[in-house]
């Protein structure tokens, strides 16, 4: 897939020498949990990042030319109270997570570059807990956006199927007939036979 670089990413991409980390963004109902691998709190768009150190780990992420929705596991290890009880008591499933690249400068501007890129934007699966003796994690299995265009669209061309989406749209907040009647017409047109380009019928 395509990325739009600033001239800045590129350089650090091509030198010799290279700081980078990881930054996670997940969408919980009560408030986001953000996470990025390095020490300390870290301040992007915004918000601030929690630092994991070595605590978190990601699976391997491979894009192919093709829309292939691949997914994506992040693991977070070690004294993980709050994030435990995120995994228990919140909805997890369908929520937004996004996993950044980004890269630092320390020899001339100290802190993160500008425009990190987004490697992976998914929504959360499934969520494992696990428990030893001496630690914890918590893995999130996410699985791509693009995952969605191999669900069948189970839709139909009828008025009733169309009305949902007005309704959904505040279309009819009255209760009124709507004024769209395309889809009223489509049990007529199935079978009718339609002559285009001639001017005057066969009777």
């Amino acid at each position: 897939m395509a990325r739009s670089l600033t001239s800045v990413i590129r350089d650090q991409i091509v030198s010799d020498s290279v700081e980078l980390a990881f930054l996670a963004k997940f969408r919980f109902d009560s408030g986001d949990q953000n996470v990025w691998t390095g020490i300390g709190d870290l301040t992007f768009s915004g918000d601030t990042y929690q630092g994991i150190g070595n605590l978190g780990s990601l699976s391997t992420y491979k894009e192919t030319q093709d829309l292939k929705a691949e997914g994506m596991t992040f693991t977070l290890s070690g004294n993980i109270g709050s994030n435990i009880s995120t995994a228990l008591d919140e909805e997890f499933q369908n929520r937004i997570c996004t996993l950044w690249l980004g890269f630092f400068d320390n020899t001339v501007s100290p802190g993160l570059l500008n425009d990190p890129i987004i490697i992976f934007q998914g929504r959360m699966d499934n969520m494992t807990i696990e428990h030893g003796s001496e630690t914890s994690s918590v893995t999130i299995h996410a699985e791509n956006i693009l995952v969605s265009l191999e669900h069948a669209i189970n839709r139909r061309y009828t008025p009733k199927d169309h009305n949902l989406d007005e309704f959904r749209k505040g279309a009819n907040q009255s209760g009124d007939i709507l004024n769209d009647k395309g889809f009223d017409f489509v049990t007529v047109l199935d079978d009718k036979e339609i002559l285009w380009g001639v001017a005057d019928p066969p009777a």
